[in-house]
């Protein structure tokens, strides 16, 4: 396996989505595993008829297709594609027989034939063709809307949910296209903690983002390169989505079973977890019985330790999205009554918290 290639593909197709037409169901398996590494979205179908109907309904940004399929084939299926959209990325994936040899042979705008048995490298460098000139455009779109906002930039990110936003200054851009911008001591914190730098071409409305950055602190320069577009959308500030000190952990029961989970961040309204799917099937709607243990400090001096407190409340699964071994879950919590204040100064806390931490960090 070519971990280079697989990292290069996964950058290229970690926001997008994928329709995979396969009859042989352990292949499903085994395949779709691969392609939940990879894409945001893995969609299935075991047939001709239901991969055209699934490609109508949810639009997929590539289809990787076998050829030999009951009720309708894959050349019928490439076929009905084309017709609706003459531009569609396919990939075929198949044994060897005559549509494979017609595929070949003519030109039929199939971005890759690809024999079976499973080759995850050849796959790859399939994914890595299908996408990786349109990331080329897209990042020279970038860098032409960057010169057009040069003097209305404002960098977005969030330090343990606390919103950091500054405007920013293009210093330079180079002829490799890396793009020099002046930023503030606190914004450098904010972006090597989230590991991504958001740009915001206000005038524009556009928005721009990398995980390929570099930074020099003596100067307050950060380096952008493989830029992308985002669709983003500026959090409510009343809303923060704080991320959890070390003392908070959360007791889920659901249908009298204990759940294992982790949390990602946390408001007096909404939870952020991911959850172990062992033995548990979820859906949007479900709701669970939580009780939540952190630790308040104590408001007297003379108390050096903090107080364990314990709430409860109950949750309800707003969003859902399901990986192969975990579900990330946002839950709808209600606190009970008589907690809430608490929750409210545990909140508080951890906000005071992560702003001194920033600061902190500026100062270092």
């Amino acid at each position: 396996m070519n971990l280079k290639n697989l990292q290069k593909a996964k950058e290229l197709t970690q926001n997008l989505s994928i329709l995979y037409v396969e009859d042989d169901k352990s292949l499903q398996t085994q395949i779709g595993k691969f392609l939940n590494q990879l894409f945001k979205n893995v969609y299935q179908a075991y047939d001709g008829i239901e991969g055209i109907e699934k490609y109508n309904k949810l639009n997929p940004d590539i289809i990787l297709t076998t050829l030999a399929m009951p009720l309708k084939d894959g050349m019928e299926l490439i076929m009905d594609i084309q017709t609706i959209n003459e531009d569609a990325k396919i990939i075929v994936f198949s044994q060897q027989n005559e549509d494979f040899e017609l595929l070949q042979t003519i030109d039929m705008g199939i971005i890759a034939t690809i024999l079976k048995p499973f080759d995850i490298d050849k796959l790859t460098i399939s994914f890595i063709k299908a996408f990786e000139q349109d990331a080329l455009d897209e990042y020279q779109r970038c860098i032409d809307d960057l010169k057009i906002s040069k003097q209305d930039i404002v960098f977005h990110n969030y330090y343990k949910g606390i919103p950091v936003e500054n405007n920013s200054e293009i210093i330079s851009i180079d002829n490799n296209g890396n793009v020099i911008l002046k930023v503030s001591a606190m914004q450098i914190v904010a972006c090597e903690f989230e590991n991504i730098a958001i740009v915001e071409l206000k005038s524009i409305n556009k928005f721009i983002k990398t995980k390929h950055f570099t930074i020099d602190k003596d100067t307050q320069q950060i380096s952008l390169s493989n830029l992308r577009y985002l669709d983003y959308v500026i959090r409510n500030i009343n809303y923060k989505r704080l991320v959890p000190d070390k003392s908070l952990s959360a007791g889920i029961r659901f249908k009298n079973k204990q759940v294992s989970n982790n949390i990602k961040d946390i408001n007096f309204d909404y939870i952020s977890l991911v959850i172990d799917k062992t033995n548990i099937l979820l859906d949007i709607g479900d709701i669970f019985e939580l009780t939540l243990v952190f630790e308040i400090k104590a408001k007297n001096s003379l108390i050096s330790q903090p107080l364990q407190t314990k709430i409860f409340a109950k949750g309800t699964i707003t969003k859902l999205n399901e990986n192969q071994n975990t579900y990330n879950c946002i839950l709808n919590i209600q606190v009970e009554k008589a907690s809430q204040s608490t929750m409210m100064k545990y909140l508080h806390q951890l906000e005071i918290e992560s702003i001194k931490e920033l600061k902190k960090g500026i100062i270092n």
